[in-house]
C-alpha cells in the first residue's frame, strides 16, 4: 500500500514536471515567432518606404529618396551615426524624420515596431548628428559683390552692399504643458520663433531658434544683433545715392 502511494506520487510528479516543460517550450516558441514577426513588419515597412514610389518617401520623410539616402550617407563617411547589429543608419534617419514631422513617439513605436525607448534614443543620437553638420551647412557671409546684383544692371551698383536677407517664421514644438502658454502666439499650436539670416547663394550664415511663439519679432531681432555671438552687420560705406 505504500509503495502504490509513493509510486502515484512520483507518477504525479514526473507528469506535472513534463506539463511544466511543455508549457515553457510552447511560450518559448511564441516569444520567438513573435520576434520573427515582428522584424518582417518592420523589413516590410522599411522596404516600402526606400524602395516604393518617391512621392510616398516625399510625404512621410518631406525628401526624395536620393536625398534621404544621400544624407545617410553623408553621415555614415562623417562617421556621425553607426549600423548597429539591429538598427541601419537608413532606419534610424528614419525613424528620426517622422518624429520631426510632428508625429508621435508612439506612432513611431508601431510603424517601425520598437520600443518607445529605442524610437528616443535614436532620435537624440540622429539630433546630435544634424548638430555636427553645421560647419558645413553654416557658413561665414561674403564681402565680395554677389553675381546676381554684379551682373545685374537692375540691381547694380543700387544694391552693391547687399550681403543677403533676414527673416523670421514660426516652426512647430512640443513643450511641456505649464510652457504652452508662452509658445502659443499667432499659431493655433505652439511654436518657436525661429530668425534665420541667409546669402544669394541660399546659405544660411546665422539661425537663431528656440524663442517662444510669442515672442515679437523685434525682440528677437533685437537680441540677435545684442548677443555676443549673434548677427553682425558690417557697416558699409557711405552709399553715393543717400539723399545726405
Amino acid at each position: 500500500m505504500e509503495f502504490n502511494r509513493k509510486l502515484a506520487f512520483m507518477v504525479a510528479c514526473l507528469v506535472a514536471y513534463w506539463a511544466a516543460i511543455v508549457s515553457l517550450s510552447n511560450r518559448g516558441n511564441l516569444v520567438m515567432y513573435s520576434i520573427m514577426e515582428r522584424n518582417r513588419d518592420r523589413m516590410k515597412y522599411l522596404e516600402k518606404l526606400y524602395c516604393g514610389q518617391d512621392s510616398d518617401c516625399v510625404n512621410l520623410l518631406r525628401m526624395s529618396k536620393h536625398v534621404f539616402f544621400k544624407l545617410c550617407s553623408k553621415f555614415r563617411s562623417m562617421d556621425a551615426l553607426r549600423d548597429t547589429w539591429h538598427c541601419t543608419i537608413e532606419e534610424q534617419v528614419a525613424m528620426f524624420l517622422q518624429t520631426a514631422i510632428r508625429k508621435k513617439n508612439r506612432d513611431i513605436k508601431f510603424h517601425f515596431t520598437r520600443s518607445g525607448e529605442t524610437v528616443s534614443r535614436y532620435f537624440n543620437e540622429v539630433l546630435y548628428a544634424i548638430g555636427q553638420l553645421g560647419p558645413e551647412m553654416l557658413r561665414h557671409r561674403s564681402m565680395d559683390v554677389p553675381a546676381k546684383i554684379r551682373n545685374n544692371q537692375r540691381f547694380y551698383p543700387f544694391f552693391e552692399d547687399c550681403i543677403g536677407a533676414i527673416d523670421g517664421t514660426h516652426i512647430p514644438c512640443k513643450v511641456p504643458a505649464t510652457m504652452a502658454d508662452s509658445f502659443r502666439g499667432k499659431k493655433p499650436f505652439t511654436t518657436q520663433n525661429v530668425l534665420v539670416a541667409m546669402d544669394f547663394d541660399l546659405m544660411f550664415t546665422y539661425v537663431s531658434a528656440g524663442w517662444e511663439g510669442s515672442a515679437h519679432d523685434s525682440t528677437v531681432l533685437r537680441h540677435s544683433l545684442d548677443h555676443p555671438n549673434g548677427l553682425r552687420v558690417p557697416k558699409g560705406l557711405p552709399s553715393p545715392f543717400d539723399p545726405f
